[in-house]
């Protein structure tokens, strides 16, 4: 790489932080360098795809659509006091999430087809509602 384009991404980098060193590990030769733990499941990090399934005041059952093969979690938006609920997708457990007023959570990553799934809601551990959210992680 000649010293023009070191500059420009160095200077980049120094802009951007820690995304741009993530693409320059890429355009360095270590394309097969394993992913940063920790960003992908992060309820900060912007999903592929995002469908709002229904809001959960208690128990419930929920139909989500994937639109193709990936890996998915259900993510819930609490939107009224504190409570924390057990998930399952096509009966397939993925632990219990929730929290006060205004988190977000997910549950642990799960791989789905393309197609409709069976979103189970139990519980509701504690007084509270959440906007339920099947999102797409990479």
């Amino acid at each position: 790489m000649n010293a023009q384009k070191w500059g420009r991404k160095t200077a980049f980098a120094i802009i951007c932080g820690v995304a741009v060193s993530v693409a320059l590990g890429a355009s360095t030769g270590t394309a097969g360098a394993a992913p940063v733990m920790g960003v992908h499941s992060s309820p900060a990090a912007k999903p592929l795809f995002r469908q709002l399934i229904g809001h959960v005041v208690a128990s419930g059952y929920f139909e989500a659509s994937a639109p193709v093969a990936g890996s998915y979690a259900i993510e819930y938006d609490v939107t009224k006091g504190i409570v924390y609920y057990d998930t399952l997708v096509d009966e397939v457990g993925l632990g219990s999430v929730g929290g006060p007023a205004g988190t977000t959570n997910r549950t642990q990553p799960t791989p789905l087809t393309a197609g409709g799934h069976l979103v189970n809601v139990a519980g509701g551990e504690g007084a509270g509602e959440a906007d339920l959210y099947l999102v797409q992680i990479s």
